[in-house]
């Protein structure tokens, strides 16, 4: 009995380090409450960006994180051994960045969408989810991956004349591009 008694007290313990991030180690269930029966609240993936509020330990000995989800604004509870640091501060620091530079991008495309809401749907799937298609037009191309760093023209055999975009100059990606059209690009999506 006395065993259970500072368990419950030491149940509640608090994490200084609220700037640490953390991500899922695989796709996981957020739960409402720190226990297996408890109802999930959402599907969590790897790579979504976790902060961890404070840790509990159910009634079997299991510890839980509860986990707040900046993005979603939303808390909830995960295994402890289920989730891993993402890394120091300032790695921390970069994908908060990098996150926020998504969701810039995710709602320019959405505003091209709106924009054009003529466009077959699997062309819209493909802007809205930021990837491209075979037969994009090169507004299209534009709305799903923005202007390219680079343009210029070239020879395909079988193919002719072409125009080739480049995105990302670090590992780029060329596009290719004849009579207005997406015809292949160098690798998958960016």
């Amino acid at each position: 009995m006395r065993r259970i008694m500072l368990f419950l007290l030491s149940a509640a313990v608090i994490l200084q380090a609220e700037t640490v991030f953390f991500t899922p180690k695989k796709i996981l269930e957020l739960k409402e409450k720190p226990r297996e029966q408890a109802e999930t609240v959402l599907m969590l993936k790897e790579g979504v960006l976790l902060q961890v509020k404070s840790v509990f330990t159910d009634t079997l000995g299991k510890e839980w994180y509860m986990v707040s989800l900046p993005r979603e604004k939303l808390d909830g509870f995960v295994p402890a051994g289920d989730i891993e640091m993402l890394g120091d501060e300032e790695k921390s620091r970069v994908f908060v960045k990098q996150e926020s530079e998504e969701n810039q991008d995710k709602k320019r495309r959405l505003t091209e969408l709106r924009k054009h809401p003529d466009w077959p749907r699997r062309i819209r799937s493909a802007v809205h989810n930021g990837t491209i298609c075979l037969k994009m037009s090169l507004d299209q191309l534009y709305a799903s991956w923005e202007k390219p760093y680079f343009e210029t023209t070239g020879f395909i055999l079988g193919s002719g004349n072409v125009n080739i975009v480049f995105y990302r100059q670090e590992n780029p990606v060329a596009v290719v591009v004849k009579n207005s059209e997406v015809v292949g690009w160098s690798e998958k999506g960016k």
